[in-house]
């Protein structure tokens, strides 16, 4: 008999730790910028440094806490790697939490 309490147990603890990284993505402005960029369509890494003037280094290391909460993801075409959103509900989620922050 599958027990309900420990499945909604697991799931929350599951969903609840989706959020800390999700938190802890969105808590930079420079991974919202990342984000932003990235809703407007897929760059490469050495483009999003060139745009946001920082060096690659440290977008990749931007990138990837985006990449472990799942935001965005990326295609590797040899030896160019291209981010892209994960999802077209992250552009929902990136529009609708520019709106509170303008509201704010």
């Amino acid at each position: 008999m599958i027990d309900r309490g420990e499945d909604l147990s697991q799931f929350k603890e599951k969903l609840y730790e989706q959020f800390g990284l999700l938190g802890r993505a969105i808590s930079s402005p420079r991974r919202l910028e990342l984000l932003d960029l990235l809703c407007q369509g897929e760059c490469s890494v050495d483009l999003l440094a060139e745009e946001m003037g920082l060096g690659s280094s440290n977008v990749s290391q931007h990138l990837r806490i985006l990449k472990e909460a799942k935001l965005v993801e990326f295609t590797r075409d040899g030896l160019y790697v291209r981010y892209h959103i994960s999802d077209p509900v992250v552009a929902e989620f990136w529009i609708a939490f520019r709106k509170l922050a303008m509201s704010r």
